[in-house]
């Protein structure tokens, strides 16, 4: 190996740092369980363009979401848009629901329920859902 290769590999080591703030795989970043996090994006706007009132959207919270996942969630307030299967794009206000759970089968399909139903209820095409797994400490 030429001098200047391994001079310049040495010069390339000495700069990076010699602490990683990310954990190997499988082990944990801190002192904490691994979860879930679910987002689940409810448009409040309806597909004939009426709104899913505050009042509505309250009530489906408590009897639908709230009871399926009692240890607590996130609502965030949005404002987003959607392109409908027509290629329109209808800008709405959204609520954002944020869920750290168990990975099980029964709490993945209560999220899809609670996707399903919201549908239903509200004339909407869809409930997006984005799910990773995360550490979690409380």
């Amino acid at each position: 190996m030429p001098i200047s290769v391994l001079i310049l590999s040495l010069l390339i080591g000495a700069c990076r740092s010699s602490e990683s703030t990310i954990a190997p795989a499988g082990k944990p970043p801190f002192d904490g369980l691994q979860s879930v996090r679910t987002e689940l994006y409810f448009g409040m706007r309806k597909r004939d363009n009426g709104v899913v009132g505050l009042r509505d959207w309250r009530k489906f919270l408590d009897s639908l979401i709230t009871p399926r996942f009692p240890k607590g969630l996130t609502v965030i307030d949005a404002n987003g848009q959607y392109q409908m299967a027509d290629g329109k794009i209808k800008p709405e206000m959204t609520k954002v629901v944020l869920l750290i759970h168990d990975d099980t089968p029964a709490q993945s399909n209560a999220i899809d329920s609670i996707r399903k139903e919201y549908c239903a209820m509200y004339d909407q095409e869809s409930v997006l859902r984005v799910s990773q797994y995360v550490w979690v400490s409380f």
